[in-house]
């Protein structure tokens, strides 16, 4: 679902592996010389490259890439909240756009469907349900990232925890920040995203 060929491939600065941008951070250096992540990748300045993995921002702070005494845990915690709240968002525009519809039976009709989707399920939803909605999606488009309660702020609608996202072109953003985001929480392996 996510042709890495025709994708642009970066440096890993620690590992030096070469990957492309839905599994890498970019840390960009601020004008008081304080390093911070770059979500999007586009601020201004100094950028480093570093595999969206917690362990790989670790090590970076650890060799004295990211700065003298930066706090890895602080770090990496920022990034996770600032990629999360990226795919909410983009989450909650999947949703006005039509893209996203929400409920077991609706999400499970999508699936059932022609084309990929992605399925996006509470953390915190009950493993029956989750596990029969998984039975039918590709392993690589199953996001568990945020509890039920995340979900329904983001689309607006209460008690949401299972969403089905026809996977296109205007949703392939959302995929790219949640493959990332998953990688960041060690829930999927670089590898394997």
């Amino acid at each position: 679902m996510h042709p890495e060929s025709a994708q642009p491939q970066l440096l890993c600065a620690v590992t030096g592996a070469v990957l492309p941008p839905e599994r890498m951070l970019r840390f960009a250096e601020g004008p008081d010389g304080r390093w911070l992540p770059d979500i999007d990748g586009n601020l201004p300045g100094v950028g480093l490259w570093v595999a969206a993995d917690a362990e790989c921002i670790t090590r970076a702070c650890a060799e004295g890439k990211l700065g003298a005494g930066v706090d890895a845990a602080a770090l990496v915690e920022q990034a996770d909240r600032l990629l999360a709240r990226k795919c909410l968002d983009l989450l909650g525009l999947a949703r006005k756009s039509g893209a996203a519809v929400m409920g077991f039976e609706k999400v499970r009709t999508l699936l059932e469907g022609n084309g990929p989707v992605l399925l996006i399920q509470a953390s915190d939803a009950a493993e029956d349900g989750k596990r029969k909605l998984k039975q039918k999606a590709a392993a690589e488009d199953v996001f568990e990232l945020f509890p039920a309660e995340a979900l329904s702020r983001a689309v607006g609608k209460e008690n949401t925890v299972h969403i089905g996202v026809k996977a296109d072109i205007t949703t392939g953003r959302l995929a790219k920040e949640l493959r990332r985001l998953a990688i960041l929480r060690n829930e999927r392996k670089i590898t394997d995203a």
